[in-house]
């Protein structure tokens, strides 16, 4: 469970605010990590659970690596550390997952510092899990810290969210994601790699695979013969189900919003899919404003069903379905 130390350019304010607060002892004890996915909240937070379990943190903070306690988190093993997912073969984190966490953070810290959690993606608390939380929130343990991590905070109790302190991370100006991401790829364009990724560049790196670039290519390409006639939309979501459905949505609902962009002007000055452009134009010119924009608000929908017990065949029907029939003119 090594993290790497090196603080991401563009997490560096939250960082210098948080190590200030850290020395003023006023750090909360409860953040909320909010923002896209592929931007590094999650590496972020193992950064921040590191430095404060180092016992010989750098002079900016971060954490030393070499101590004991550094290499007691990256085997793993830290006593005074927790990570909470959900389940193998569940959606959703449950009660019992958060009783256990509970219970930890009431013992005492055994390496006599901090005791720190992570709980991510924390919309997947089920209502239960969310309730047993509260009291943790409202009553912390002293010097213990909860981060929580969330791409779809909206989906949260509002009585979670407001007993924590949001930390809001966006994705890097276009120019310094575009640097990022140069010294990191070879044979990939870094612009068309951040665009298709929404701008955030550790999901770019992680695309900057030439299988994952001919997945996305074959799918974009499978919607466009949908709009034709040419392929059955229920055959096409039988074969997409299953793929990773959030990544598989994520390129279609920026493939529906380069439309709206082609539909509103000739030249828009950023499509998530430049490649595509010749192929994207002739339909943009053919599907109506108001029925592009019912699309996305079903991808939208889509996204959020991702997250719970409707299969992803269902879920790529309900939007495949009426996009042949509006592609059409039905």
């Amino acid at each position: 469970m090594t993290e790497n130390t090196e603080i991401l350019p563009w997490h560096a304010a939250h960082w210098q605010r948080l190590m200030a607060r850290l020395r003023g002892d006023s750090l909360p004890h409860a953040l909320l990590l909010t923002g896209p996915a592929g931007i590094g909240k999650g590496q972020f937070a193992g950064q921040l659970a590191q430095a404060l379990l180092c016992q010989s943190p750098q002079a900016d903070g971060r954490a030393c690596g070499t101590c004991r306690t550094c290499l007691l988190y990256q085997a793993g093993s830290h006593p005074d550390f927790a990570r909470v997912n959900p389940e193998e073969g569940s959606k959703v984190i449950k009660i019992g997952q958060i009783r256990e966490l509970i219970a930890r953070l009431a013992m005492t810290s055994q390496m006599g510092g901090y005791r720190v959690a992570v709980i991510r993606p924390a919309h997947r608390l089920n209502t239960e899990a969310a309730n047993s939380l509260l009291k943790t929130l409202e009553e912390p343990g002293p010097r213990s810290l909860l981060l929580l991590l969330s791409d779809r905070p909206g989906l949260l109790p509002a009585t979670i969210r407001s007993r924590c302190q949001a930390l809001s991370f966006a994705p890097p100006p276009r120019e310094m994601g575009v640097a990022w991401l140069r010294e990191r790829v070879e044979g990939l364009d870094p612009e068309l790699l951040l665009g298709l990724t929404g701008g955030a560049p550790l999901a770019a790196l992680a695309l900057a695979d030439p299988e994952r670039l001919a997945r996305r290519g074959a799918l974009v390409g499978e919607l466009l013969q949908v709009a034709a006639g040419e392929v059955d939309p229920v055959a096409m979501a039988r074969r997409w189900h299953g793929e990773d459905l959030g990544e598989s949505v994520g390129w279609l609902t920026r493939t529906v919003m380069d439309l709206i962009r082609l539909k509103l002007t000739a030249q828009p000055p950023n499509l998530a899919n430049p490649d595509l452009r010749p192929r994207l134009q002739p339909l943009a010119e053919q599907v109506d404003l108001r029925q592009l924009y019912g699309h996305l608000q079903r991808l939208q929908q889509a996204a959020r069903l991702g997250n719970t017990q409707v299969s992803a065949q269902s879920i790529l029907e309900d939007v495949l379905i009426p996009w042949r029939n509006a592609a059409n003119g039905r």
